[in-house]
């Protein structure tokens, strides 16, 4: 007889290991196997061997069998570098995209999956998947680019998480109970975003949590997500495509299972609280919990090591019953941060007594040491508590309900910021006051930047409550507060300079610090005029105030709102003096950041990209300097591809771009406002080196991500759609580019605070367009109505109204107003000159086209078509059309004036 599984379990026969690699294991045993598999290295490195061995081809159908791909094959467009798992659904390769130029990861439905399942129903089980992951653009769950099907071989694209599980990670090294609680909060922060998409994981285990190489954790592996069969919870939002990867069986892996999912019953929200509690408690303790029933507590063994209010966080959340447990993961997760103060209990007994129940251990885990460093928490009070929430909710318009993804996106960023705060400011008090192994002087820099950056954020908090706002712009907002990387050991000296002595002077920069931080709220929120106003006040404040790192802060703020608002020549000037006044009180970080945006200032506003390049060796230094400050070093990277493709050197700057990516993604989530920014950093890349195709596929696949986490109004999503059809333009896909300007007029026109230079160019495109499909009228009115947004934002970037002047100049010459033509043709050529070679010589061939036609000025004509030719010449990046077209003009000139 057959040996029974029970007894092979402690490392079982490779052949059993087959039957389960090949499908041929089910049920009961196959769900005690895939248990053994979770907690076995050896056996999980001898499966890799085994799918390795095996020697059958991969012919791009979905036969039962398929071996692993190797590294070189290539499944449709991808490159596969590596297998990177083997799971009970799917096998997960690293792979490069040529497209897109970027690693992903390619995750491949097993045929066998689902025994009995048709390809149909395989395929719908994979987009559930897909449509599961795609409604939760959030930085702790692995981001869904795409399903896509190659012969009958379905597969999800997903964003490649170098690392490792977190299974791996708790087996590295021992870990503290800081450290655990910290890498499981984030995890259950990407639970609670599933939740509130109204997604059950059912799968939630240590191998199901990747922790990447630089440090952020991701939940991943939605194959069995569904929607919510039970009462909400509190977390729940709109409904998930029901699909059931296994019929007649209880998905999941049962050592981590609710009982009622185990029992096959309906479930919400809580089984995965229930397994998340599971999981931790295991990494916290090195086993599993004893399982409770029906009806009865847990009972969970002490341990010295995990604090008191940890263990009645997971005693709760581990209740047999689902109404026992937390109400949501939310409430859970605030339970699990609570440190108790345990000194309230001290006086309600005497010292005898007290020490009677240390001695007879009655305390037991729930006393701890009193440490000196545990204020952060306090630093919230009133500042990020239920109150401020509910009025935030209120004003954002979503009531008392967290089912708004808007909200819980929100939610999570701010709480995400508070958690990590709070953990910076511990690890940033036990250096010095617990370890000693930091300086008085580094512990008082890194707490003033802390309170900084406290301050930031209660000011948005603030700021969201009284005057609300849509929900996109709060997340967005919450999304843009600075990062605490500047407050670290290595940077906090840099990022901030010390206040003057004590007296009138201190009080009046603490004051203008204040105003600052309301500042930065506003100007995260997009309300860039109040945030003027409010800059202007803090300059006011500044009168006979001798403290240079104040002053400089202020104009630093200035300038930065001068670009925002597309005022170059006020942001050159407050720039320079922020840069000038930081390198006398060498105050490091804001000297960088100066420069940095001086560089965008003069790359990309003033069209000035020698001097750019000239700011960018400063930059450099000032970023070298600070050592490693990674935020930085990505805006200094980015700005640098930026002016090199303003000089037409498309391959030199795609390097810098693509490292500006790297750096980026160690510090901004996914969806965020940096990570759309190098979104559309990178497609420009591709599009100077003439990749339309790519550069438009990424603005799509952003667009669409953005759309989805923040709505189509967000002037981010319009930006994208600019860029779009600006590529559909150089596609000669006239009826799509029109498609996406018209789009992107009607979005800006709902904005409350209108970004009047962008409603200007989206205009001047509609009419390029229209011009080019000979609706001359309609081109005409577009063209006027960029000019007059232009005129109303006052000087504005410099070549945006002679695009403008061109256009309508050719325009009024084709409606048979040739004189008026001309005159708007010689206005774009003074505005263009100055600022952009091949703008000034596309000038130049319109004029001269249109003096040969109306037979004035023959000679200038000639000069005019002649110097055009030069510079299209000598210029990489001319069409073709336009040179040949110079050619021609020329050659007709030359006959008209041999015949005079």
């Amino acid at each position: 007889m057959a040996p029974r599984l029970e007894d092979a379990l402690e490392c079982p026969e490779e052949n059993l290991l087959l039957d389960f690699m090949a499908g041929a294991l089910s049920g009961p045993a196959a769900d005690r196997l895939h248990t053994h598999l979770d907690r076995c290295a050896p056996c999980q490195r001898l499966v890799g061997e085994l799918a390795r061995a095996e020697s059958l081809e991969f012919s791009g159908r979905g036969e039962q069998g398929a071996p692993p791909l190797m590294p070189g094959a290539r499944l449709d467009r991808y490159f596969i570098l590596g297998q990177m798992g083997v799971g009970g659904m799917g096998t997960v390769y690293a792979a490069f995209d040529p497209a897109l130029n970027r690693k992903v990861a390619l995750k491949l439905l097993h045929p066998a999956s689902s025994p009995g399942d048709s390809p149909e129903a395989r395929h719908r089980w994979l987009l559930a998947e897909a449509q599961a992951l795609a409604r939760l653009s959030h930085p702790h769950v692995v981001t869904v680019y795409e399903a896509r099907v190659f012969g009958e071989q379905l597969f999800l694209v997903l964003e490649l998480a170098e690392g490792g599980t977190l299974e791996m990670w708790l087996r590295a090294r021992r870990r503290s109970w800081r450290e655990i609680l910290t890498v499981f909060l984030s995890a259950g922060e990407g639970l609670s975003a599933a939740h509130a998409a109204g997604l059950v994981h059912r799968d939630f285990k240590p191998t199901n949590v990747l922790v990447r190489r630089d440090g952020r954790v991701q939940v991943t592996d939605f194959g069995l997500a569904r929607q919510a069969e039970g009462p909400c919870a509190g977390d729940c939002g709109p409904p998930a495509p029901r699909v059931s990867p296994q019929r007649g069986a209880c998905a999941g892996t049962p050592a981590y299972m609710a009982p009622e999912q185990r029992e096959a019953g309906p479930v919400d929200a809580r089984a995965d609280q229930y397994s998340f509690c599971v999981a931790l408690y295991e990494a916290l303790h090195g086993q599993r919990p004893p399982e409770a029933k029906r009806g009865e507590r847990p009972l969970l063994p002490r341990n010295r090591r995990v604090p008191g209010h940890l263990r009645r966080a997971l005693l709760r959340g581990l209740s047999p019953a689902a109404d026992q447990r937390f109400a949501s993961m939310r409430e859970l997760l605030t339970a699990l941060t609570r440190e108790p103060l345990a000194a309230w209990r001290v006086p309600l007994l005497s010292t005898a007594a007290l020490g009677l129940l240390v001695v007879g251990g009655l305390l037991g885990g729930a006393w701890e040491e009193p440490s000196p460093c545990r204020g952060g928490a306090r630093r919230w009070e009133g500042v990020w508590d239920v109150e401020r929430q509910r009025a935030m909710r209120e004003a954002l318009g979503v009531g008392g309900s967290s089912g708004s993804i808007a909200w819980e996106a929100l939610q999570g960023a701010l709480d995400g910021y508070a958690r990590a705060w709070e953990a910076q400011y511990t690890e940033a008090c036990e250096a010095t006051r617990v370890h000693g192994e930091q300086s008085e002087a580094l512990l008082d820099a890194r707490m003033r930047c802390l309170e900084r950056r406290a301050r930031d954020f209660q000011s948005l908090a603030e700021l969201i409550a009284r005057k609300g706002t849509r929900p996109d712009a709060a997340v967005e907002a919450a999304w843009r507060l600075p990062t605490l990387e500047s407050c670290a050991a290595p940077h906090a000296q840099a990022a901030l300079q010390g206040l003057p002595a004590e007296g009138p002077a201190r009080e009046r920069a603490e004051s203008i610090s204040r105003r600052l931080s309301e500042v930065r709220a506003l100007k995260a929120m997009g309300q860039h005029v109040l945030a003027m106003e409010q800059a202007k006040r803090a300059l006011e404040e500044l009168e006979g105030l001798d403290h240079a790192p104040t002053r400089a802060e202020v104009f630093l703020e200035m300038g930065q709102l001068h670009m925002r608002l597309g005022q170059a020549g006020q942001a050159e000037q407050t720039l320079l003096e922020a840069a000038w006044t930081a390198e006398a009180a060498r105050y490091d970080r804001l000297v960088a950041e100066a420069r940095i945006d001086l560089m965008f200032v003069y790359g990309d506003m003033l069209l000035r990209p020698a001097l750019g390049a000239a700011f960018a060796r400063e930059a450099q230094a000032a970023v070298a300097r600070l050592g490693g400050d990674t935020e930085l070093e990505a805006a200094f990277e980015r700005r640098l591809g930026g002016i090199l493709m303003e000089q037409d050197q498309c391959a030199e700057a795609l390097p810098h771009i693509e490292r500006a990516r790297v750096l980026t993604e160690k510090v901004s989530p996914p969806g965020s406002p940096p990570r759309l920014g190098m979104v559309l950093a990178l497609g420009r890349g591709y599009q100077c080196r003439g990749e339309l195709d790519a550069a438009r596929t990424l603005f799509q696949q952003a667009t669409q991500l953005r759309e989805r986490l923040l709505g189509p109004a967000n002037p981010l999503v319009v930006q994208l759609m600019l860029f779009e059809g600006r590529v559909a333009l150089e596609q000669r896909d006239l009826s799509g580019a029109l498609l996406l300007f018209q789009r992107a007029t009607n979005l800006l026109g709902q904005e409350s605070e209108p970004n009047l230079e962008m409603r200007g160019v989206a205009h001047g495109m509609q009419a390029s367009v229209l011009r080019e499909l000979g609706r001359l009228e309609e081109a005409r009115d577009h063209a006027q109505k960029a000019l007059t947004f232009y005129e109303r934002q006052g000087n504005t970037h410099p070549t945006r109204a002679a695009v403008s002047w061109l256009l309508l100049g050719e325009v009024e010459a084709k409606l048979g107003r040739v004189p008026l033509g001309l005159t708007l043709l010689e206005r774009a050529l003074r505005a263009a000159e100055p600022h952009d070679a091949l703008l000034a010589a596309n000038t130049r061939l319109a004029l001269a086209r249109w003096l040969f036609r109306s037979g004035q000025d023959l000679p200038r004509a000639r000069r005019l078509a002649l110097e055009a030719h030069r510079v299209y010449g000598s210029h990489p990046s001319t069409p073709p059309a336009d040179l040949q077209e110079a050619a021609q003009l020329l050659g007709e000139l030359g006959l008209a004036q041999a015949k005079l």
